[in-house]
């Protein structure tokens, strides 16, 4: 079975997301890649946000800190050419819940397990 194989009934892109308020768009992050380096959109889950109070400026430039580094400092035996899955529990901003990041082709999200 090839991927023309599939028929694909309905998509829900990033730039939706945003617009509908599912994902607050915080900036881009230039990153490594095979090309040397790529700027990547970086959002954060609209539960994301509010439960760890990333709306201070501090927290979710920490937060979003340990993402990049998270990702991209360590490869992962899990990790595939199309996404990287990184869970976060130390170092956070006190009070934080367990944070998830994730790379794919769209970017770079940050949220809470249950986002998922």
């Amino acid at each position: 079975m090839t991927d023309s194989d599939f028929e694909i009934v309905h998509t829900y892109t990033r730039e939706q997301a945003i617009e509908d308020g599912v994902l607050v768009e915080t900036g881009t992050a230039i990153v490594p890649s095979v090309k040397g380096i790529a700027a990547v959109s970086v959002c954060i889950t609209v539960n994301c946000y509010a439960t760890a109070h990333l709306d201070d400026d501090g927290r979710r430039a920490r937060v979003v800190e340990l993402a990049l580094a998270a990702l991209f400092n360590k490869p992962d035996r899990e990790d595939t050419p199309y996404m990287r899955l990184r869970v976060l529990k130390e170092n956070l901003p006190a009070g934080c819940p367990t944070i998830w990041a994730i790379l794919d082709g769209d970017g770079i999200t940050v949220m809470l397990p249950e986002d998922y």
